[in-house]
């Protein structure tokens, strides 16, 4: 028995069988972990590519898009005020298409992806003669907004700095009996300087200033060329190579820059700011129109930068807000800003993200005077409840008034109303 295994090869002894099966099931397990672990490195990562390939503006709850296009509404108005409505409960819209046309957005390619009809601003002019600005994204992945109950708007405060309430209107009318009364020449002045005791305002017109809480800051203060400008918002020049030594520092635009012009009687292309019909003498480039008429040259689309110097310093001039990241408020040191001129521009509500500002209006009517004693100024009311533009104007009509619009009812001169105002709001998730 002893000689029987003797003849057993080291390879054919079971025992080692045994171990060697034991260790070529390793190795293959070995390797499946290992190619399983490259395929999970590959998917993960991949999704980690494509989520940061993912438009910002795209981004799960980002508002960037409908922020970004209202600034642009904005600048639209502030080239123009009197494009805002005038009469006091009405309104008016612009669609993405108009400020697209107008070069007051810069090319993101998110926009092309919207309705540019349907994406649009609806401005309206409240009782105060403030305006609100409510904001419709018609875009792929916009969230859709969820509505509180219908209320009547009291407080306006509330909703100014809020684009997604939506604000209705309704009126009660009253008509001015004619027995013995006569008007006279209409006239311009502020509302709260008429001296008479009977008339009617046809037309007002609301004016604005405002002034900014400031404080003073230690630490590094960004100055940006060409006008030494803290704020890096309020910059809208750049370039393609710092203009000056003197500023080695640059923020890169995210977006689209071009070289503007304007063409005058000459039928030249003056770019701006320099005036030069060279274009290569002009080196400042605009992401949207820097001034009003302004035409964007589309040969000279580019990436470009702001470009800034930094100082340090234990106490800086006042600001509304840092003068750079690592800029510390020195917080005894708050006084508020002078008065802006009064203007037709509407000032933005909190433009530094910190509600510092401070917003007055003042109202510019056109009067009309009446004329006549007391006792036959006599208003009837022709709708007995509040009721909408549209039936307002329907009842006009009837009675002979040729009228289109709510600033065609404020115009006539012995009609008059009473307006209601209403919003939803946006409910806050979670």
């Amino acid at each position: 028995m002893g000689n029987e295994n003797s003849s057993i090869t080291h390879l054919e002894d079971p025992r080692n069988y045994s171990s060697r099966k034991t260790v070529k099931y390793y190795h293959i397990v070995l390797i499946i972990i290992a190619i399983t672990a490259v395929l999970l490195l590959v998917v993960f990562g991949y999704r980690a590519y494509e989520v940061n390939q993912i438009d910002p503006f795209e981004q799960p709850g980002s508002t960037l898009a409908r922020d970004y296009f209202l600034d642009s509404v904005y600048s639209y108005f502030d080239f123009d005020p009197t494009k805002l409505p005038t009469t006091v409960g009405s309104c008016t819209t612009v669609p993405l298409k108009v400020i697209q046309e107008q070069n007051l957005i810069s090319d993101i390619k998110y926009y092309t992806k919207c309705d540019q009809n349907m994406t649009l601003v609806k401005v309206c002019k409240l009782e105060s003669g403030n305006y609100h600005f409510e904001v419709h994204m018609s875009c792929p992945n916009t969230d859709k907004v969820a509505y509180g109950e219908e209320q009547e708007l009291t407080e306006e405060n509330s909703i100014l700095a809020s684009p997604t309430a939506q604000v209705s209107f309704s009126y009660k009318a009253e008509r001015l009996s004619s027995n013995n009364i006569s008007y006279g020449q209409k006239q311009e002045m502020w509302k709260d300087e008429i001296p008479y005791e009977n008339y009617k305002i046809v037309k007002e017109t609301t004016y604005y200033r405002y002034r900014d809480r400031l404080w003073r800051y230690s630490g590094d203060v960004r100055y940006y060329y060409p006008q030494n400008k803290v704020i890096g918002s309020d910059v809208i020049e750049f370039y393609k190579e710092s203009p000056s030594e003197i500023y080695p520092f640059k923020q890169v635009s995210q977006n689209y820059a071009y070289k503007w012009y304007i063409e005058n009687d000459d039928g030249l292309r003056h770019y701006y700011p320099s005036g030069s019909t060279d274009v290569h003498k002009e080196n400042t480039y605009y992401l949207t129109a820097p001034v009003k008429g302004a035409i964007r040259d589309e040969a000279t689309k580019t990436y470009a930068a702001k470009y800034y110097r930094v100082e340090k310093t234990d106490a800086s001039d006042y600001y509304p807000t840092a003068p750079s990241n690592n800029a510390v408020k020195l917080e005894d040191s708050l006084i508020w800003s002078d008065w802006s001129e009064y203007s037709l521009q509407v000032p933005k509500i909190n433009p530094y993200g910190n509600g510092n500002r401070e917003i007055e209006t003042r109202v510019k009517v056109e009067v009309i005077p009446i004329e006549g004693d007391a006792s036959d100024l006599v208003w009837s009311s022709l709708t007995s409840d509040y009721v909408t533009e549209q039936e307002l104007i329907s009842q006009l009509r009837n009675l002979g008034y040729n009228v289109n619009t709510i600033d065609d009812v404020a115009a006539l001169k012995d009609i008059k109303y009473d307006l209601k105002q209403t919003y939803r709001d946006e409910v806050k998730k979670g």
